[in-house]
């Protein structure tokens, strides 16, 4: 809702996701909409889009470039392998070719994860056996240590589910402590180190990807908190303009037959009455944004007696000042009494009030219109009216029962704990 003429504060939305300590990833596109003018949010819950939740083992950015700060500082063992192919007087083709394979691996290993941030898994794979070959073609043809074996391990131990990491590390390992037995006649320290890599850098692996799942986890709630709050605008705004719209029309109609039947004097004073109760109905608006609205139970009958007798209906209500404090029973004796008006055409109704119960009956034609059903002056959208009511009871405990009465009219009646303020 945006500020307007009449100076109705925006709804602030950040309000809802203040809970997330994470910061929420973009909105899905499925997130619901704010209302347009004239049309309220369904109550739904938004739909999160299939990408948001697409291949959640990806590894993400921080890690992806954490991993290439890594792949960085543990380059140097690469290099001096070279320089010591050099000094020993190899040939410059096979130097340029070790240069080339070298510089080929750095970047399967750098830009390994970065590339693959959203690839399919074999995509994944197919990287990271690039790697585990090109080591092997460096360790078996140019005499570089089994040890850089564990660059590649630890790409695909990081950049692949576990499954796959398994297939492609297990003959990697058995190969790497076979290139160590030949070049050093004893496997034993490349084999712990090998698995080391892939028992270290798994863990943190399932660990970032945890963080990554958390993340939008909390991104999800804030989406639903926004959605929960929106509805709960939606249903104050109705309950606390649905009564008073009501009457106004209702009043405007009175203050237009008085006008054709030559009494002006009665019809200024529906006007004036008219005048106010739009000045009542832009202050609820304005509490209803900041969810500071608070209406009573004897405010709501008073109003509830001024509307049922501009409607022509004869009433019988208790005074306001013999029924308890009750925030929530008012709401109910706002949207009985809209229903007696728009749908009853009844010529009595009668309001019962006590300790956590409101009781409305009328004389009427029986079951009002579903607020889904309601097209002629009501919503127009499922999730308001009774059914707004009902949600909104049973969250605070209570419960509503409406219905026909035997003997003609119709009976709501709503019960809810002394406790529920």
């Amino acid at each position: 809702m945006s500020a307007d003429a009449a100076g109705v504060p925006a709804a602030p939305d950040q309000a809802a996701a203040a809970g997330a300590r994470r910061t929420p990833a973009p909105p899905p596109a499925g997130r619901p909409q704010g209302a347009s003018s004239g049309d309220t949010p369904a109550s739904t819950l938004p739909e999160v889009s299939a990408a948001a939740w697409d291949d959640p083992e990806a590894p993400p950015w921080p890690m992806a470039k954490g991993w290439v700060a890594i792949g960085v500082l543990f380059s140097p063992p690469l290099w001096l392998e070279l320089y010591r192919a050099v000094r020993e007087g190899t040939g410059p083709v096979p130097v340029a070719l070790a240069c080339a394979l070298i510089l080929g691996y750095l970047a399967c290993y750098l830009a390994g994860p970065v590339l693959v941030m959203r690839r399919p898994v074999a995509a994944r794979a197919v990287l990271s056996g690039a790697a585990l070959a090109v080591a092997t073609v460096l360790v078996t043809v140019f005499g570089i240590s089994p040890w850089n074996y564990s660059y590649a391990l630890a790409v695909a131990a990081v950049v692949l589910p576990w499954g796959w990491a398994v297939i492609l590390a297990a003959p990697a390992i058995a190969t790497g402590v076979v290139l160590g037995l030949l070049s050093t006649g004893s496997p034993d320290w490349t084999l712990l180190f090998l698995l080391s890599v892939v028992l270290i850098v798994g863990p943190l692996r399932a660990t970032w990807t945890a963080n990554r799942a958390l993340e939008r986890a909390n991104a999800t709630m804030a989406e639903l908190a926004i959605a929960a709050d929106r509805e709960r605008l939606a249903r104050d705004l109705h309950d606390a303009l649905g009564s008073t719209l009501t009457t106004l029309t209702v009043k405007a109609g009175l203050a237009r037959r008085l006008l054709e039947s030559g009494e002006p004097e009665r019809a200024g004073q529906e006007v004036r009455d008219i005048e106010e109760l739009g000045r009542q109905a832009l202050n609820d608006v304005r509490a209803t944004v900041a969810a500071t609205h608070e209406p009573s139970l004897a405010s709501a009958l008073e109003d509830a007696r001024g509307a049922l007798a501009a409607a022509g209906i004869e009433a019988r209500l208790p005074r306001p000042d013999t029924v308890p404090e009750h925030r929530v029973l008012a709401y109910v004796v706002r949207e009985g009494v809209t229903n007696v008006i728009r749908h009853s055409r009844a010529r009595r109704c009668e309001i019962r009030a006590g300790r956590g119960f409101v009781e409305i009956l009328d004389d009427g034609v029986g079951r009002p219109r579903p607020a889904e059903d309601d097209t002629a002056g009501g919503t127009g959208r499922p999730g308001h009216g009774l059914k707004g009511l009902a949600a909104r009871l049973e969250a605070a405990g209570g419960r509503l029962e409406a219905g026909p009465l035997p003997g003609g009219g119709y009976r709501l009646r709503a019960e809810c704990p002394r406790g529920s303020r």
